[in-house]
């Protein structure tokens, strides 16, 4: 595997590609529960996001709120912990 860094601030299509090429590309894991900090988070950078909705406090209202504040920026959103969603 390349042990390439892509720089920070790629397209999600850029991004996508480093990956499928086998390079590594800059993102962010996060067990917050605000809605402003993963707003923080996306607008940092980031090629991806991932919101760890297993391992922390969330409801199932709170993804679409996530997945909203994450929307304006160039983040590919990466959500966990699906398997309690019925």
């Amino acid at each position: 595997m390349a042990t390439n860094m892509s720089g920070i601030g790629q397209t999600y299509a850029e991004c996508s590609l480093d990956l499928s090429a086998g390079h590594r590309t800059p993102g962010f894991h996060s067990q917050s529960v605000t809605d402003s900090s993963l707003s923080i988070f996306a607008a940092a950078g980031f090629d991806w996001l991932l919101v760890d909705h297993e391992h922390a406090p969330f409801e199932l209202s709170d993804i679409l709120a996530h997945l909203q504040a994450m929307a304006p920026y160039d983040v590919a959103p990466i959500l966990s912990g699906w398997g309690w969603i019925q």
